[in-house]
């Protein structure tokens, strides 16, 4: 694919990109391309993009306000250069009827240029001083519909509609739309001014096209902390892709500042004390300065130490192509009224230097191997060497027939469920297992803090527990409007949980936070993901941003990646008769299919599966896990 940009094709609706839209995901999804397996795929997806969003383009045109182009500003990333893509909206011609004057203000709203300048001149006077739009977005799927349907003299009501895929709130967070949501509808008044019509009363709520929302938006993580203060979590938000990397490092420091909002509110903290005050924010080259006063100056090492890394990890975690001016931060210096914060873990580098060389507190990646249940019942590993490795201790001995397991991260302890009963026990010859619950069990996961949380029904009643660490079951409290949970799979940070409810074709797929008090836990507020696909069966953390889904359609085995924040799936390559999935930390993915024939996914970007282990001979089994 060709770098710069393209010739601007000449068409009279002026809407033909006058630039290629080259390595930026956004054109393919509302989302950045993950760092596993997809992402190796991108150049081929965004090849048959370009095509098509040329040809969607024109489409577009052809029912809309004529003048409206699309101009392209074109920046350099690594010796390379990049297109951010920007709306030019037409002004309101004369003549326009009361729908062609809304169909052109909601297509001059994607464009943030002045304060929304060319969408004012859509508006009445008196509304244009008045507008105060912010970034609360509804998307749709298409170019949402205006019909005109009251007329009463000069004034005409113009009613919106068209299908909700999603909203995008104040803060930035995407809240999927979930199925048979019915929008609005939006009514406009209209009304003529000197022989022209004209809007008067302009929602605040920004009404974009899917299209709209990949050009003027860009994902992004905050990182906050656990409720201990141990690990980092992210949290993806949006924010205008208009901004210049100034602009964008000052809106980020203000949200850490603020806190968790959303879903996460509750089972994340912020590191920055209250009444902390944002001095000043640059960027020169590839550093961030943050410079901050207030109450910050009343804070010790360890909480400062916090503070950075959640500056560190939030503003150096996106890649140049994210950014409008291409810019991409690679270290900040933390300063508190002027003066560098100096870190214990590089003392005596430059301040530019420091942060980039420590270690922040994220949750280690799942181990590499994998283990799965044979056909003797036993825990075994998946050997290179030899078809049957059984793990040492009585999980590995057969004495109990399992169908479900689960390793914790550090690789000492397993669990299972056997006849309806669950153990759990070490992974050593001198090991045990323990009876821990009555119940039969679905789904098993570790979090990095060593607890186990179980899903499961007992007397044909859906329930959750997680067990603490002295092995006592404690249930869950689980959001009433959730359902059944079939299937749950906890995120490393142990703050991040993804849900199966339901099953066949009203099985949903959620992200929700687990909340924390004493000796008990919670299910917070979930959130839909996944909603472009159904019938989901199985699960597994893909990496930090991404789930894998495993769907059972009539059709057959499916699996999806599935981002968290509310971006659409990408199907990926699926072999027939797939019943359970497990991922590494390292984007390999490993299956088991009906005829009990283990195969795998070499990552990232392997697109052909072939037979587990060194594929000289064929491993069979059942439920495979990696640790966690």
């Amino acid at each position: 694919m060709r770098s710069g940009p393209v010739p601007c094709g000449c068409v009279p609706c002026g809407c033909v990109p006058c630039g290629s839209p080259s390595t930026d995901p956004a054109f393919t999804s509302p989302v950045p391309v993950p760092a596993r397996g997809a992402r190796s795929a991108a150049s081929r997806v965004l090849a048959a993009a370009c095509v098509g969003l040329t040809i969607a383009l024109a489409s577009a045109c052809a029912a809309a306000p004529d003048g409206g182009i699309v101009t392209s500003a074109t920046m350099a990333q690594g010796g390379q250069q990049d297109v951010y893509v920007q709306m030019i909206s037409a002004a309101p011609q004369p003549g326009w009827d009361p729908e062609t004057i809304v169909s052109g203000f909601l297509l001059a709203s994607a464009n943030f240029t002045g304060d929304h300048a060319i969408a004012r001149k859509y508006l009445t006077q008196s509304a244009a001083k008045a507008w105060r739009p912010g970034s609360s977005v509804a998307e749709f799927a298409g170019t949402p519909t205006a019909t005109a349907n009251s007329v009463q003299g000069d004034t005409v009501t113009v009613q919106v509609t068209g299908n909700l895929l999603g909203t995008l709130s104040e803060d930035g967070q995407y809240q999927a739309a979930e199925k048979g949501t019915i929008p609005g509808p939006w009514n406009f008044t209209v009304v003529r001014v000197n022989g022209q019509w004209r809007i008067a009363n302009p929602p605040d709520e920004l009404l974009f096209s899917k299209r709209d929302v990949n050009w003027t938006f860009r994902s992004r993580d905050l990182y906050f902390f656990d409720p201990s203060l141990s690990v980092l979590v992210p949290d993806p938000v949006y924010v205008p892709a208009e901004v210049t990397s100034q602009q964008l490092v000052a809106h980020l420091v203000e949200a850490l500042q603020r806190g968790p909002d959303g879903w996460l509110a509750g089972a994340t903290k912020t590191a920055f004390p209250p009444g902390t005050v944002r001095l000043g924010t640059s960027v020169t080259g590839n550093t961030a300065t943050v410079n901050l006063g207030g109450q910050v100056r009343a804070t010790g090492a360890q909480q400062r130490e916090r503070m950075a890394f959640q500056l560190l990890e939030t503003l150096a975690s996106a890649p140049a192509y994210q950014q409008p001016d291409g810019t991409s931060i690679q270290s900040v210096v933390f300063e508190i009224n002027g003066r560098p914060v100096h870190m214990p873990c590089a003392t005596g580098q430059p301040p530019e230097l420091q942060l980039s060389l420590c270690q922040p507190p994220v949750p280690p990646a799942p181990g590499s191997r994998a283990y799965y249940i044979d056909s003797k019942g036993r825990v075994a590993t998946l050997s290179s060497e030899r078809p049957d490795n059984a793990v040492p201790g009585p999980s590995g001995t057969g004495q109990l027939m399992f169908d479900t397991i689960a390793v914790s991260p550090d690789q000492m302890s397993v669990a299972g469920s056997s006849d309806g009963v669950l153990y759990t026990g070490g992974l050593t010859r001198n090991g045990s297992l323990t009876r821990r619950l009555a119940a039969t069990i679905t789904t098993l996961s570790w979090d990095s803090a060593g607890d186990l949380w179980v899903a499961g029904q007992v007397g044909g009643r859906a329930q959750v527990w997680w067990l603490d660490q002295g092995g006592r079951p404690v249930p869950v409290s689980v959001p009433k409007p959730l359902g059944p949970v079939t299937a749950l799979r906890v995120a490393p940070d142990g703050v991040r949980v993804a849900l199966v409810t339901g099953s066949g074709g009203g099985a949903r797929l959620w992200l929700a936070a687990i909340v924390r008090s004493g000796n008990h836990a919670s299910i917070g507020n979930p959130v839909p993901i996944g909603t472009d696909i159904a019938d989901f069966t199985g699960l597994t953390w893909y990496d930090t941003g991404d789930v894998i889904a495993l769907t059972q359609p009539p059709s057959g085995s499916e699996l999806y990646e599935v981002p968290v924040d509310g971006g659409p799936s990408r199907p990926i390559a699926t072999e027939s008769g797939t019943v359970s999935i497990a991922a590494s930390g390292d984007g390999q993915l490993v299956a088991a299919r009906s005829d009990h024939a283990l195969i795998q996914l070499p990552g990232p970007g392997g697109s052909i599966w072939r037979p587990a282990g060194s594929g000289q001979f064929v491993v069979h089994g059942r439920a495979p896990v990696y640790p966690g």
